[in-house]
């Protein structure tokens, strides 16, 4: 039975159950329990004890048998129930398994506001409500009474991990999706974080009544394509909070309206469309409204506190600085003996107070490595919080490999790690964040061959098997295999971080690791590679459903990679991959790294059964419900299959080799079909070019002049007509024109000169994916495991500065007078403004050069003149390729561990630059080839102009038929 295999897989259900009380603590849930007697025992050993009392095969009647208070775990499974909660619980379902499903019949119900609606789920007259990982669909047709996923009135709690979304079977929408309701005006919170509102026609997300205070970060909504949606998320009628890195537009609260009527405004002119600025390669500057990835929400949770010290004792309370606990391998043990959890084994979840760990300052010297507090599970409002007490890293340095299995909701925070061997792992967790963390695992000197300094560790972050997982503003470093390995990971984001000194690769995601971002990193000194999605899994690691291509919807943008020796990126065996706006710097030179001495790497994923005693027959199992792969255990002369590729893109980066150090290879390495075997399942042939594009990029490696164009097209990859074929590739970058202008990447600062070339090379429109032709499991696999949920389609990316303030917007939009969104163009370069009082609004001054840039910076007392009327103009906040403004330099946040320095500029506008200096008032702006005046108050002057490059002759792209060498160690 499914639920049985779920407990011998590990995925362990959390549990407290307190026999002693009438009362139940904690119920549990499963469909398949309908046919029991009432006080059997339905699962045996496991933790449930007798149905009727703490197991219900029903949502409601577990509501009506729980305590206040209580949790209600959820089994996989179609519940077709319409629930009503009014009293404080927790409602959890099993790892995104449960359906909740509106019966055929459902019931209305009249809200305190007189409205009328059909809700899946109603909340009402209760403090704390805590839903988590359930789905929602619907099967009513649309009428005239709303349906509503959720329903929250007059009542508090959290919703977490939902997903509200139309049935496969009768694609019916909901209405609203989460609808939120304070009609009594006392004081509520709400946090929504990480769901989907998918397919709604009126609200995604909204939220009114006075005192309701809402947190809503994270969240996807997206409306029926069909339904011009009021809004995706609102807050309305006194309702407050913050709403941010959600995909889906928000209504924030309005003034109450004036009761004196107010003549509607006289209609304006729609103005007339600027000219577009087509360059050397027809690209087009364009204002993209985009949504970038948040950092990771962590909200107001409930905490006791324990104080540790490398003084302490392990007898003592923990409870203040002055009793502190010595022994992080103390915190699992102590949090039991509180929660009254005897056994060590015992999977349990909290559901009262999370925990905040304090180190306070000091070494904390290596312990016996363990998993120091395995199978404990916290929830967002109790999560397990591990951090410096100062929250400066330098001060608190841990010794100890930390290792944990099976445990949600842990953070750890702002302290070093500095063990000898694998400095962390997680296993078959969820909700992990690791923020502003020194992870030292040694040097590697990584610029030449073998040269290590000092011991160095194995890898410094593996995760396997885990959802949600978030590495944020760390300085990883020192590795002998990887610093970064994910395997089959659900959902991550790697965001600020620096990732560096590798003797393989510097960071990859594999064996179905899908959902994952790779944003404002720095990534250098890696020997193999520095970023590549994919890469070679053995087949029994994987989890359902993700059991074909070795990752799905990954994007990697806004990156700095340099110093690499091998392949500064790379995709092997991806679906719906982009790599774009990242600038890559002295890569693919090493020819000691055969198949990898390249700027780019195209290859196929490996897949293979490592025959790990630990998980017997699980290569068969993920094999007989349809997965790709094999089951031969190693050793066998075929037990490696290839994976394919699909909708990889590759768009607007710099890769820059200087004169001197030259790829070795090639510039692009992109496999040849392989053949499939039949019992594997993978299509064959297995092609890395299908819809491979190429675009925007400018490549600047010398050595592939001499290179003869005839090897592009060895072993028929990329041939004449394909979307990466030669010809094409050839027109849509720039290859080995000129060098791109960088202040100076040789010692970190990888920022376009101002001015310079760089800066007036403009981005390509990036496509959005789509999600066709995805593979599913077959009817041997659980009926929730078949089917891979959708991606992330959207690839508008926003260039954010790393390392601000990610509550704010990345760039405010400048306050643009008349006409503020063209510049003047055509004759000489005028002078700028300077800044004026105010300093929001750049300066606008004249045209520069063939009309395409903005004036110089005029002086510190007196604005500058206009320049001349002759040229067109262009739209604001353009896009330019390579990685985006601002630094990386979160490795020298609070420990003085980072010199070295990142910084990338982009402007705000195409005339935002240094101007001239404060106290001057700003110029007067050139007029355009239309006539009209651009505002020109406040703000900095606009930068030099520049002519755009002309094309010149790319280099060659080659392509290999060498097979994924290189990678180290087992496939796992």
């Amino acid at each position: 039975m499914l639920k049985k295999t779920l407990f011998i897989l590990g995925l362990f259900i959390p549990f407290i159950l307190n026999a002693q009380t009438t009362t139940p603590i904690r119920v549990f849930v499963d469909n398949d329990w309908a046919q029991l007697q009432p006080g059997a025992d339905p699962d045996g050993s496991d933790p449930a004890t007798a149905y009727g009392y703490d197991a219900f095969s029903t949502i409601a009647e577990a509501i009506a048998a729980v305590a206040p208070g209580g949790t209600i775990n959820i089994l996989g499974g179609i519940y077709r129930e319409q629930i009503e909660i009014s009293k404080n619980l927790n409602l959890i379902g099993w790892r995104g398994t449960v359906v909740l499903q509106t019966p055929n019949t459902s019931r209305n119900t009249t809200e305190g506001d007189g409205m009328i609606s059909t809700p899946l789920l109603r909340v009402h007259n209760s403090s704390q409500v805590n839903i988590q990982s359930i789905t929602l669909n619907t099967i009513l047709p649309e009428n005239s009474i709303p349906v509503i996923g959720i329903s929250f009135q007059n009542s508090g709690g959290s919703i977490d991990q939902v997903q509200i979304i139309p049935s496969e079977e009768i694609p019916a929408y909901f209405d609203q999706g989460i609808s939120i309701k304070n009609l009594d005006g006392q004081t509520r919170n709400i946090l929504v974080t990480n769901s989907l509102v998918y397919k709604f026609t009126t609200n995604g997300i909204i939220a009114s009544g006075n005192g309701l205070h809402v947190n809503i970060t994270g969240n996807n909504t997206l409306p029926n394509t069909n339904i011009d949606p009021l809004q995706a998320i609102s807050l309305i009628s006194g309702a407050s909070g913050l709403v941010d890195g959600n995909n889906g537009a928000t209504t924030t609260p309005s003034p109450t309206p004036s009761p004196t009527p107010t003549p509607a405004p006289s209609p304006t002119p729609a103005p007339t469309p600027a000219p577009k600025l087509t360059m050397n390669l027809s690209r087009t500057a364009t204002r993209t409204v985009a949504i970038d990835e948040p950092r990771y929400a962590i909200g107001n949770p409930t905490l006791t506190t324990i104080y540790l010290s490398p003084t302490g004792n392990n007898a003592n309370n923990g409870l203040t600085p002055s009793t502190p606990l010595k022994s992080l391998n103390a915190i699992g043990p102590f949090i039991r003996l509180r929660e009254g959890i005897s056994n060590p084994d015992t999977p349990f979840t909290l559901n009262h107070t999370g925990y905040q760990i304090l180190l306070l300052p000091g070494t904390y010297p290596n312990e016996i490595r363990g998993h120091i507090m395995d199978f404990i599970q916290g929830t967002a409002q109790y999560p397990i919080i591990i951090k410096s007490s100062t929250g400066k890293r330098a001060d608190s340095i841990v010794e100890t490999d930390l290792e944990f299995q099976g445990v949600s909701y842990v953070y750890l925070m702002d302290f070093s790690l500095a063990p000898k061997s694998d400095a962390l792992h997680f296993e078959k967790s969820d909700h992990i964040l690791v923020r502003n963390m020194l992870l030292d695992g040694g040097i590697y000197n990584g610029r030449g061959k073998d040269q290590v300094s000092g011991p160095v560790a194995h890898d410094m972050f593996k995760v396997k098997q885990s959802q949600h997982i978030f590495l944020e503003d760390s300085e990883l470093r020192g590795a002998d295999d990887n610093v970064v390995d994910w395997v089959s990971v659900q959902t991550g984001r790697m965001i600020g971080n620096k990732i560096h000194n590798s003797h393989d690769w510097c960071a990859y995601v594999k064996g179905g690791s899908s959902y994952i971002v790779i944003q404002n990193n720095e990534i250098y000194d890696c020997y193999t590679g520095g970023f590549t999605a994919g890469q070679g899994t053995g087949f029994e690691y994987m989890v359902a459903p993700w059991l074909f291509y070795e990752t799905m919807d990954v994007k990697v943008f806004n990156n700095i990679i340099h110093h690499v020796h091998g392949a500064g990126m790379g995709v092997a065996g991806g679906y719906n991959i982009l790599l774009a706006h990242n600038t890559l710097y002295k890569v693919g030179d090493d020819s000691y790294i055969y198949g990898r001495t390249q700027a780019l790497d195209i290859l196929k994923g490996g897949r293979e059964c490592d025959g790990d005693p630990y998980l017997p027959g699980f290569c068969n199992t993920h094999l007989d419900m349809g997965g790709w792969g094999y089951s031969f255990v190693s050793g066998h002369p075929s037990q490696t299959v290839w994976i394919p590729n699909k909708n990889v893109f590759i768009y607007n980066n710099i890769i820059y080799n200087p004169d001197g150090y030259d790829t070795v290879n090639a510039l692009f390495n992109i496999d040849a079909p392989t053949t499939s075997p039949s019992l594997s399942h993978i299509p064959s042939p297995a092609v890395m070019d299908d819809n491979l594009v190429i675009e925007g990029n400018w490549i600047y490696t010398k050595s592939w002049d001499h290179k003869d164009p005839s090897y592009f097209s060895y072993s028929k990859t990329c041939e004449a007509g394909s979307s990466c074929a030669q010809n094409v590739i050839a027109q849509k970058n720039v290859i080995n024109d000129m060098p791109p202008q960088l202040v100076d990447p040789e010692h970190g600062d990888f920022r376009p000169v101002s001015g310079g070339n760089v800066s007036s090379m403009l981005a390509e429109t990036i496509p959005d994916f789509a999600w066709l032709n995805v593979p599913s499991l077959n009817n041997t696999a659980p009926d929730n495991y078949r089917t891979i949920p959708v991606g992330k389609l959207s690839n508008k990316l926003t260039l954010k500065y790393p390392g601000m303030d990610w509550s704010q917007p990345a760039v405010t939009p400048p306050q643009e007078g008349s006409d503020g969104n063209t510049i003047g163009s055509g004759g000489n370069s005028g002078s700028g403004g300077n800044s004026g009082s105010g300093g929001n609004t750049p300066a606008i001054s004249s045209g520069g050069t063939n009309g395409n840039t903005p004036g110089t910076g005029g002086s510190a007392s007196a604005g500058g003149s206009g320049g001349s009327t002759n040229g067109s103009s262009v739209p604001a906040n353009p896009v330019f390729i390579g990685a985006p403004a601002g630094q990386v330099d979160n490795a020298a946040n609070n420990s003085g561990n980072n010199t070295s320095k990142v910084s990338n500029e982009i402007p705000n506008e195409v005339s935002s630059s240094s101007g001239g200096a404060s106290g001057g008032s700003g110029g007067t702006g050139g007029t355009d080839g239309s006539g009209n005046i651009p505002d020109s108050t406040g703000g900095s002057a606009g930068a030099s102009g520049n002519t755009g490059n002309p094309t010149g002759t790319p280099a060659s792209v080659e392509t290999s038929s060498s097979s994924a060498s290189g990678c180290s160690g087992r496939f796992n």
